[in-house]
């Protein structure tokens, strides 16, 4: 990563941060078109303040918009594809994940409708490169 990019970054980590806690815990169910146009509008905000972007948008009737996110000119462009919906309804299985704390209950049901109940025991927030995967995984990666 060129050394100016990660100054930037270093500079602005926390205004990053909140903008991806606010983005990932952004509902927006594949078939819920309102709901997936607020996440689009959102991350194409981001792409505008961030990026400079200029953004072009592609109304859908029944899914979700599509938009641009132009960048630079000429020779030096980037084009940038991905989605930002999701398949399941609302809410997401880690919805307001960071608002967990130890001791709390989470309740998943699965796709045979069965219900399982999982217990947070711990909350850590570790760099990407410095995961202590024994304490995440255990012992045999688990």
């Amino acid at each position: 990563m060129p050394s100016s990019v990660r100054a930037s970054v270093d500079r602005n980590q926390e205004a990053f941060l909140t903008d991806l806690r606010r983005f990932v815990e952004t509902e927006s169910p594949t078939v819920d078109k309102a709901a997936c146009d607020r996440a689009g509008g959102y991350l194409a905000g981001l792409f505008a303040e961030y990026a400079q972007a200029e953004i072009i948008r592609h109304p859908q009737r029944r899914w979700g918009d599509h938009f641009e996110a132009r960048v630079g000119s000429g020779a030096r462009r980037i084009l940038l594809l991905g989605h930002f919906d999701t398949v399941w309804g609302t809410p997401a299985v880690f919805y307001r994940i960071s608002h967990l704390e130890p001791g709390d209950k989470v309740l998943v049901v699965d796709e045979q409708g069965v219900t399982h109940t999982f217990y947070i025991s711990y909350k850590g927030f570790y760099d990407f490169d410095k995961v202590p995967t024994d304490v995440v995984f255990g012992k045999n990666g688990v």
